[in-house]
């Protein structure tokens, strides 16, 4: 379970099982893909919503919601993503962060090998 306050009150929220999860995961893409803040949060509050051990209403949490408990909400998020097992704990990362592109630095060349100088051609025929 992972814990978020919202309106100076602590939700214990679980996703324990595919359905949950099922249920919860539209909320969870629409904050990982939304580009507007506040997008991303009515979407984590709707996530709090299918996996809180206490019925709760959107409005609800929508209106308790101070902005002062608005940062720890993607923690939370993150929290509960590790916890069931989609996110990693290797790092500070953020699972709901897009990953980077991949860098020209690490990009195979574009040259071909060169031979050995055995393998050279004698020019003789």
């Amino acid at each position: 379970m992972a814990d978020v306050t919202i309106g100076g009150q602590v939700w214990s929220v679980s996703l324990p099982n595919f359905r949950t999860l099922k249920a919860a995961w539209r909320y969870i893409a629409a904050a990982q893909a939304s580009a507007d803040p506040m997008d991303a949060i009515a979407a984590i509050l709707g996530v709090v919503t299918v996996g809180s051990s206490v019925p709760v209403s959107l409005e609800a949490l929508e209106e308790a919601l101070r902005p002062a408990e608005m940062p720890a909400l993607r923690p939370f998020v993150n929290a509960l993503m590790i916890e069931i097992g989609l996110g990693g704990e290797e790092g500070p990362g953020d699972p709901l962060a897009h990953a980077p592109s991949p860098s020209t630095a690490t990009s195979t060349p574009s040259s071909a090998p060169s031979l050995p100088d055995s393998a050279a051609p004698t020019g003789t025929a």
